[in-house]
């Protein structure tokens, strides 16, 4: 599952919306940042894809890597 993220600069994350791979026509929504804040997409780890968006803001973080960012357990 892949995801727009908005975080801080510590990592931590303030909102997640999930990227439709083929939408149907419905309202597409993407978290904009706040002063400080930065907007990513991100893939989801495997193990978290069953959560809902509400548990995975408590259960992962950002990691900035030269390849991209990167979502990690908390």
């Amino acid at each position: 599952m892949r995801v727009h993220v908005a975080y801080e600069q510590d990592g931590s994350i303030v909102a997640l919306a999930e990227i439709e791979e083929n939408p149907t026509g419905g309202i597409a929504c993407r978290p904009l940042p706040g002063d400080g804040q930065s907007v990513a997409e991100a893939e989801v780890p495997g193990e978290f894809t069953d959560l809902p968006l509400s548990q995975l803001l408590k259960n992962l973080r950002v990691s900035e890597r030269p390849e991209g960012v990167q979502l990690i357990s908390t």
